[in-house]
């Protein structure tokens, strides 16, 4: 009798064990939110702001070493792909740049706030519905074969936004835009713009070829503007660098003279497949 009650006892223990982790597994979010991805965020705001005044370089590898754990725990659970993040954002810890069909995120931090360098981690849903997660140095393994441009892109610069094109096999062209103050100083007195094409071809995310100028492909187009002229006018900072016309499918992209931003844009006309240069126009945007 005694052996009897100790293993129905032990049955309602693993039910028990089982249905709250069922329940952990199946956690439904609140306004776009997970309670427990909330928890966490809190608890490394918290930590974080124990260095927030601090700047040596110990503080600074703790920082970095700090949201290399954010980045973890985002490569381990897949809800990070649908969570509407709040205290990380508001302690402006971390920026998440997502795309129109929510099925490519990426989340961009500092590594060194003096020098404004940028960590960055991908996150993407294929064509099965998996979710991915892809760092710089995974990126590198994956990515051969290319220019130290096309690897560097996703994970060096400070990504601003991401356009789509829907292509005509049923896949997104995704157009990313960045800026990246060279070498990250100020006083080489320039910064650069950069576009840059990928898609997700079943497990993978690739860069993709798809701008078109005088019959040549490139996987971007950069522009390169004066960052004095930018310090002066910081109005010209949010300058539209590129825009989608969706209805007649042009992507547009901002030019320079002299390395300052004109009402003037170069302009790519999507097939379903690439992006094509048609002509220059003015005040379009």
């Amino acid at each position: 009798m005694i052996m009897k009650d100790s293993v129905f006892a032990l049955i309602i223990s693993i039910v028990a064990l089982t249905s709250c982790s069922n329940k952990e597994i199946v956690e439904k979010p609140v306004n776009g939110v997970y309670p427990h991805l909330l928890k966490i965020e809190k608890e490394f705001v918290h930590e974080l702001n124990k260095f927030a005044q601090e700047h040596d370089v110990k503080s600074e590898k703790e920082k970095v070493r700090i949201k290399e754990k954010i980045f973890d725990i985002i490569t381990k659970d897949t809800t990070t792909m649908s969570h509407k993040f709040g205290p990380l954002l508001e302690n402006e810890e971390l920026e998440i740049v997502t795309s129109p069909d929510k099925n490519l995120r990426i989340y961009v931090t500092t590594c060194n706030e003096e020098m404004g360098s940028s960590m960055n981690l991908v996150q993407y849903r294929d064509d099965a519905g998996v979710i991915h997660a892809i760092n710089g140095e995974q990126w590198k393994k994956q990515i051969v074969n290319t220019s130290d441009a096309v690897r560097d892109f996703l994970f060096k610069h400070w990504i601003h936004k991401i356009l789509e094109f829907s292509c005509k096999d049923g896949t997104k062209l995704y157009i990313i835009t960045s800026d990246e103050n060279l070498n990250g100083e100020i006083s080489n007195h320039s910064i650069t713009y950069t576009l840059a094409a990928y898609k997700i071809n079943h497990e993978r995310l690739e860069p993709s070829e798809a701008f078109i100028s005088e019959g040549k492909t490139a996987h971007n187009v950069t522009r390169e503007f004066n960052y004095s002229y930018l310090w002066y006018y910081p109005e010209e900072q949010h300058h539209d660098f590129a825009e989608v016309d969706s209805v007649n499918q042009i992507l547009y992209v901002g030019n320079e003279v002299d390395n300052e931003p004109v009402d003037r844009y170069q302009c790519f006309q999507f097939n379903g497949t690439n992006l094509t240069e048609t002509k220059v126009n003015d005040d379009i945007i």
